[in-house]
């Protein structure tokens, strides 16, 4: 009767994780790096496959014949809200996207001298196409920002939020963003982002 959920586990992540290697305990080495290294190799970022994974997986759920396809609502975590994010502009799009704790822009990856994200969230040559803010505001469709992270893996500040994704907020009416809420805060606003775009009642 309630909303239907899945969820999946993009490559490299979950239960596709590869097993760790005698070497991974050296700063040189780690199954991100090595997992940003071989597919830098191939001219396809793992990043990108994880986009097309997501695409794979929204368009499985919208064949399911229990599943109205005009109230699929995409939503990812962490490195997997700028996944969610990316797969929401392709055509078909889902009616929404809800992004929690993603990094704020690859602008900030790339600016900082240490950072705590993955090495595989890099996808090659991104800047000189897009950062996540131009995707949050050219997506056509609601949009939630949950407690958007720096390169350390912190909340954003207002100021800085506003700078980054001031333009994105003028050129899509549709899109939230909050920082500096808390885990119950996040699950509360997700809940009743979630509720508001599928006309539901929000549940715990």
């Amino acid at each position: 009767p309630g909303p239907a959920v899945m969820t999946v586990d993009l490559r490299g992540w979950g239960d596709t994780c590869p097993a760790c290697t005698p070497y991974d305990m050296a700063g040189w080495s780690g199954l991100d790096r090595w997992h940003c290294y071989l597919t830098a190799a191939l001219g396809d970022s793992l990043f990108g496959m994880r986009v097309r994974d997501a695409a794979a997986a929204l368009a499985y759920v919208r064949r399911r014949p229990e599943v109205d396809e005009r109230r699929v609502l995409l939503s990812g975590r962490g490195a997997g809200a700028a996944v969610a994010l990316c797969a929401a502009l392709l055509d078909p799009p889902p009616c929404a996207v809800l992004c929690m704790e993603m990094p704020a822009a690859f602008e900030e990856l790339t600016e900082a001298q240490q950072y705590d994200w993955p090495q595989d969230l890099f996808p090659a040559d991104v800047l000189r196409y897009f950062d996540l803010p131009e995707l949050a505001g050219g997506c056509d469709l609601p949009a939630c920002i949950l407690n958007p992270l720096t390169a350390q893996r912190r909340p954003l500040s207002g100021e800085r939020l506003r700078e980054l994704y001031e333009p994105a907020s003028e050129r899509n009416p549709a899109l939230t963003l909050s920082t500096g809420i808390d885990g119950g805060q996040i699950e509360r606003s997700a809940l009743e982002f979630i509720g508001r775009v599928l006309d539901t009642e929000p549940q715990a």
